[in-house]
């Protein structure tokens, strides 16, 4: 299947979590690079922290201080993240591992992801 590449927006989604299975963990903090110039940092209010490995959080800087005051629910980062996937090429460092944790965060979020991945996205 051929698949025009310059027709396509790119967005580069890298995920920092609570651990490495999405079933468990949670995404912390999100970062997406979209090809147009369109950036998104968020850092997500974890709703179950107990669940956390303490080696991830220390890996990834997490601070309940810092997120307490600077980190938006699951629910609407969520929302911001399908907004800005929309009709783009995904690309990540890890392909599996970041597409666990966003489709985890929407479910976690009751937001549906139709329209966000296509088969290329996981290629």
């Amino acid at each position: 299947m051929a698949f025009p590449l310059k027709k396509k927006r790119l967005a580069w989604v890298d995920c920092e979590t609570t651990g490495l299975d999405p079933a468990k963990h949670e995404v912390i903090e999100i970062g997406i690079v979209r090809s147009d110039g369109v950036t998104l940092s968020r850092k997500v209010l974890p709703k179950h922290i107990e669940t956390a490995d303490p080696e991830a959080l220390k890996i990834n800087g997490y601070s309940g201080y810092d997120w307490d005051r600077t980190a938006k629910t699951a629910e609407v980062v969520a929302e911001e993240v399908k907004t800005i996937l929309r009709d783009c090429l995904i690309v990540t460092q890890n392909a599996k591992f970041d597409y666990g944790f966003v489709e985890a965060l929407f479910r976690e979020a009751g937001v549906d992801s139709k329209g966000v991945w296509t088969a290329a996205s996981c290629a």
